[in-house]
């Protein structure tokens, strides 16, 4: 079990969107290939994160060009998400299959919600009432706090998920996160059905800090977080070649596409927004 098995940790560190990006492969092959299993927690300047499978036409490349705003494609699952580490943080789990229950590893919902119930365990530690729902996201009563990604190979899986932890001003949140999508429908509605969505870790507990939520996430999942463990020679090569290849490029994907954003798919309302 989790609970029973060596970590490596590495701590909250601001790190740029295409090496995040390339290490969520690279800590991928890691898990699978050596059998070292990794918890690592991201900070991202302003970017946006898209998954492969998502058209290009979400976001409005002119004005996060005219910005300076980072777009990645990323191998992960889920839609676009809106990073800033003014908001929100981020978590990234890669974990060997043999580490795992046989049945709980080859069922995807089965999967989801015995990794989201060790994020909601965590949270619940900083008297956060969360709890999962339907996978793919953690909320709290009716309102979202974390969305989640997951990516899945032979040997192992890695899990992403985006943590809201402050914000202050949600209309000014929502409102940055909209000026660089090309939203469908009418602006103002997207804007009050996000903002509705929402919450975040300091609306819950105001006095904890990030790097106590990084290790009650990292508790939760048998890791110690004061121990802080470092990349192999290997995995720094194959994620600076990535970060400055594979991932420094943008690329429209051919195939069945998803639409939207991480909190707000397109084409539901937002009340089943709420359940998904």
């Amino acid at each position: 079990m989790l609970e029973d098995m060596v970590w490596r940790v590495l701590p909250l560190e601001e790190r740029s969107p295409f090496v995040i990006a390339a290490m969520e492969e690279v800590l991928l092959e890691t898990a699978a290939d050596k059998n070292i299993n990794t918890i690592v927690f991201h900070e991202w300047p302003a970017s946006f994160s898209l998954p492969m499978a998502q058209t290009l036409a979400d976001l409005n490349f002119e004005r996060c060009q005219r910005k300076g705003l980072p777009i990645v494609q990323t191998t992960v699952g889920g839609r676009a998400v809106y990073h800033d580490k003014d908001y929100c943080l981020s978590y990234c789990v890669a974990i060997n299959k043999d580490t795992l229950p046989e049945k709980v590893f080859n069922d995807n919902t089965k999967l989801y919600h015995f990794l989201l119930e060790r994020v909601v365990r965590g949270l619940n530690a900083l008297n956060i009432p969360a709890e999962t729902v339907n996978n793919h996201y953690v909320r709290v009563g009716d309102k979202k706090i974390s969305g989640n990604a997951m990516k899945k190979i032979q040997g192992g899986i890695v899990l992403h998920g985006s943590l809201l932890f402050d914000i202050p001003d949600v209309d000014g949140y929502v409102s940055r996160m909209l000026d660089f999508t090309n939203t469908r429908g009418e602006r103002n509605g997207w804007h009050r059905d996000i903002a509705q969505l929402l919450s975040c870790v300091r609306w819950h507990n105001q006095t904890v800090s990030r790097e106590q939520a990084c290790a009650a996430i990292a508790r939760a999942f048998g890791a110690d977080y004061s121990v802080r463990g470092s990349l192999i020679a290997d995995e720094e090569t194959k994620i600076r070649e990535l970060s400055r290849g594979k991932y420094a490029k943008l690329e429209e994907y051919s195939g069945q596409q998803e639409r939207g954003l991480c909190w707000r798919k397109y084409g539901v309302s937002p009340e089943e927004t709420r359940g998904r």
